[in-house]
């Protein structure tokens, strides 16, 4: 059972996945107004998802993914299909703020993939998943990225705007993306 105090949203995943979920605290959703079932949005069954919240203070869409292994031409296809459908999900900045976490399975910085046989970075990255996300999210939606300057494995983003005297938030080893608030 949930925490006290905790919602959660998901998808199903099949027997090989998972699938995704969102946990929020109900503190925060209290400062949007009541969510609805149909605020729970599901893009790809057990691989991405959003929570669309409306208030008096904005809005704002929480996406979550869990992008599936490449390891053939599909698996490149539905990954594309995945930034495709966030791309088109994520509204204008001035409309509503939006942040994307989870699993995207991709690294796109080579000092961040370790070969495990010989514990070494092995310089590898997954340039065409970095530049797809560049070209169709990050770009054109105004995303921005905070690395952690820590050896973990995923990249961590987080929605602090420079110069503000908010402190920084460790994400874990979540990958996170969100739009400049």
């Amino acid at each position: 059972s949930l925490p006290p105090g905790v919602r959660a949203f998901w998808s199903h995943g099949s027997a090989a996945s998972s699938g995704i979920a969102l946990f929020v605290k109900q503190s925060f959703l209290n400062q949007f107004n009541p969510v609805k079932p149909e605020d729970w949005h599901v893009l790809i069954e057990g691989r991405l998802g959003y929570l669309h919240l409306e208030g008096p203070l904005g809005s704002l869409r929480l996406f979550t993914c869990y992008f599936k292994t490449r390891t053939d031409v599909e698996d490149r296809q539905n990954r594309l299909l995945a930034h495709q459908l966030i791309a088109d999900a994520v509204p204008p900045k001035v409309e509503c703020r939006s942040s994307i976490a989870g699993d995207f399975d991709y690294v796109i910085n080579p000092e961040d993939r370790w070969s495990v046989p010989s514990g070494l970075r092995s310089r590898v990255n997954d340039s065409v998943d970095a530049d797809t996300f560049q070209n169709l999210i990050a770009g054109p939606h105004g995303f921005h990225e905070l690395f952690l300057l820590t050896n973990l494995s995923a990249n961590c983003i987080s929605a602090i705007p420079p110069n503000t005297n908010t402190p920084p938030i460790n994400w874990g080893t979540l990958n996170t993306s969100v739009n400049r608030i």
